[in-house]
């Protein structure tokens, strides 16, 4: 009797974890980039491979996704990998590539430049030659 309740406990323990990671590629699109970037050359690959290196030269570890457009998709996860944290959509435009970041912890206008992981990122950017386009 008592092993049949902490197997049932430890299902909604489970569950619960589960149903309470709400940061996937999808919900972080929704409410726009937190900040956009740009590179005049390059493809997305090209800058994913040096964006990852960089990462992981700072502290992050970064999955790569290739689309069939020719497109790439940069996700950062939590260390336990749950949740994507910071996510990067490498886009080709006619005039290079445009850089879209997303943070699950903001969005849109009301993210903040004060946080700590946001000068690393700019950093980790600009080293892959990307630059901020102001908004």
């Amino acid at each position: 009797m008592m092993r049949k309740i902490c197997v049932i406990l430890f299902l909604l323990f489970v569950a619960g974890i589960l149903s309470g990671c709400g940061a996937t590629p999808a919900n972080l699109r929704e409410d726009g980039p937190a900040f956009i970037f740009t590179v005049p050359k390059g493809t997305p690959q090209e800058f994913s491979r040096c964006l990852v290196g960089q990462l992981d030269d700072k502290f992050f570890n970064g999955i790569l996704r290739d689309h069939p457009d020719g497109n790439t998709t940069v996700l950062i996860k939590d260390s336990d990998q749950l949740e994507t944290r910071i996510m990067f959509d490498i886009d080709k435009t006619i005039n290079g590539l445009n850089i879209l970041v997303y943070f699950s912890w903001c969005s849109g206008e009301i993210c903040d430049r004060n946080n700590l992981v946001f000068p690393t990122i700019v950093e980790v950017l600009n080293a892959c030659g990307a630059k901020e386009v102001k908004r």
